[in-house]
């Protein structure tokens, strides 16, 4: 799917990630190592991109062939990435997942990662049962 956003020219590109795509999408995730520990600790342990082993589809808005925002969407609908050509492109990721079956029971990440995407889910998917919008990430100092 190809989207042009509203007062650019720019035309971002969003579809399913592959392999090849794998050091683009770890660079992604490493913004921010710490909201991002679920999705860095799944792909280090399976290794691959591929839905079968990864749990989920991974989509991915382009803009040119740079990868702006990104998301995972399996049990739970993670996004990420940062910055503004992020934030634009969370609601045609949205858009891009909403029309896949639904396999995800939650959205989970930095709020501002949720809301956008949230908008454009929710006129499919209803209203959300909880929001939990201040919710601190925890995060120990000490591994066992």
């Amino acid at each position: 799917m190809t989207v042009v956003h509203p007062g650019s020219r720019t035309r971002l590109h969003v579809g399913v990630i592959r392999d090849r795509e794998r050091a683009a999408v770890q660079a992604l995730l490493d913004e921010d190592p710490l909201g991002n520990a679920p999705l860095l600790d799944r792909l280090g342990r399976c290794g691959t991109l591929d839905p079968r082993r990864l749990g989920g589809v991974t989509v991915g808005a382009h803009r040119g062939d740079e990868l702006v925002a990104a998301c995972f969407s399996g049990g739970n609908l993670l996004p990420y990435g940062s910055g503004p050509q992020a934030v634009a492109a969370w609601p045609m990721l949205a858009s891009f997942v909403a029309n896949r079956p639904r396999v995800c029971t939650s959205i989970a990440g930095r709020s501002d990662a949720v809301e956008a995407p949230w908008a454009g889910l929710e006129p499919g998917w209803g209203p959300p049962r909880a929001a939990r919008t201040a919710q601190p990430l925890l995060v120990s100092d000490h591994v066992p």
